[in-house]
């Protein structure tokens, strides 16, 4: 897998680095500029880490700058343990986030949760699925809908996958979060919210009132059908 660290000084994820790379990953570290970061981020990397010391304002710019020039997978390292923080970084576009300091094998567990190549955890297939307006391409990681083609995060994409290959389904938080983001930690429960809200955004005529992903009260997700 080759690795994008971006980072405010290349000496706070050295260890990282090194793990990363005894693991047989090609790492490449990049210091924060969006100057920098229009010229390297659209390189073919399978994933993005942002280590950060920044304020929240400037931890959603930077999370919206990557998120504007790729979709790959981004993962936030933050000393930041604030619940807003965290809504505030998966609101902004980020997939996953970790609070500093931090266990190196979880790390490393969620980044295989992570990376589209590694064990995906759906069934997939080739075939395409048309399911109340919406096709969607599990292989070529595409789907379109009644507003045209869909830009989806990886674990947008991953969560509608799920939801419409078993329409009516009520998944739970706590499923969701095992079943995408490979862990259990029920604290974690509201990067599940937040990315079905996400989701509603991008798929939804009206967030507020959607006709596709559905809530049933107390129990959890699941898609119209």
């Amino acid at each position: 897998m080759k690795i994008l660290l971006v980072c405010e000084t290349f000496s706070s994820l050295e260890t990282l680095k090194e793990a990363l790379e005894g693991d047989g990953h090609l790492v490449v570290r990049l210091k924060i500029s969006s100057e920098a970061l229009r010229m390297d981020i659209q390189n073919p990397f399978d994933l993005v880490i942002l280590d950060l010391k920044s304020t929240e304002s400037e931890m959603q710019e930077l999370i919206k700058s990557i998120r504007g020039l790729t979709d790959r997978p981004l993962m936030v390292l933050s000393l930041e343990t604030a619940p807003s923080s965290v809504v505030l970084a998966l609101e902004s576009g980020a997939d996953d986030y970790l609070r500093k300091p931090y266990d190196l094998a979880e790390l490393k567990a969620r980044l295989k949760t992570l990376d589209r190549r590694s064990g995906h955890p759906l069934d997939l297939s080739d075939t395409a699925m048309a399911i109340d307006g919406f096709t969607i391409h599990p292989i070529g990681r595409k789907v379109s809908g009644p507003k045209g083609q869909l830009h989806l995060t990886a674990k947008e994409f991953d969560l509608m996958l799920l939801l419409m290959m078993h329409p009516l389904k009520v998944y739970s938080r706590e499923e969701l979060l095992k079943t995408i983001w490979g862990y259990e930690r029920f604290g974690e429960l509201r990067t599940v919210d937040v990315h079905i809200r996400r989701l509603r955004e991008k798929i939804e005529e009206n967030a507020s009132k959607p006709r596709y992903i559905l809530t049933r009260r107390g129990e959890g997700y699941y898609f119209s059908g």
